[in-house]
């Protein structure tokens, strides 16, 4: 037994190291290598998973022409909601060092998709988004 606790006291700090980082601030949603900044998001972490929503559409983005949710399902709530301050990233849990099991809104084209978050680093987020029919992610960066 005093050996087990000797080796978990000495793995405890890696463990730690190990957690996923809740991505602080707001970051600046880029869409294809061709587009600029489509969206400013911003994380928090309440009891249900991370989440991320849209507090700042930049005047050249592809979204600015739209305040409010017109492509979303009828059924879902944000539907005809404003998309500023609108949630598109929810429900994410920890797993090691990566964000998993989220569910993304593409306002732009009114679909819910399974998504995973990566931090890089302290200001590179890459999110992973299954779009249907696909046999890998698109991935979408963030920047600080």
């Amino acid at each position: 037994m005093k050996n087990f606790a000797f080796w978990l006291f000495l793995l405890l700090p890696v463990l730690a190291a190990a957690q996923a980082k809740v991505p602080q601030g707001t970051w600046a949603m880029h869409g294809s290598t061709s587009e600029g900044v489509v969206a400013h998001l911003k994380f928090d972490l309440p009891k249900s998973g991370l989440r991320a929503r849209i507090v700042a559409i930049p005047p050249s983005s592809k979204l600015n022409k739209s305040t409010v949710c017109t492509t979303c399902p009828k059924a879902d709530p944000r539907y005809k909601k404003p998309l500023h301050n609108m949630v598109v990233l929810q429900g994410m849990q920890a797993a090691g060092t990566r964000w998993v099991q989220g569910d993304w809104l593409d306002v732009e084209k009114g679909f819910s998709y399974a998504a995973n978050l990566e931090l890089r680093s302290s200001e590179l987020l890459i999110l992973h988004v299954m779009y249907g029919g696909r046999t890998k992610p698109r991935k979408l960066t963030l920047v600080k």
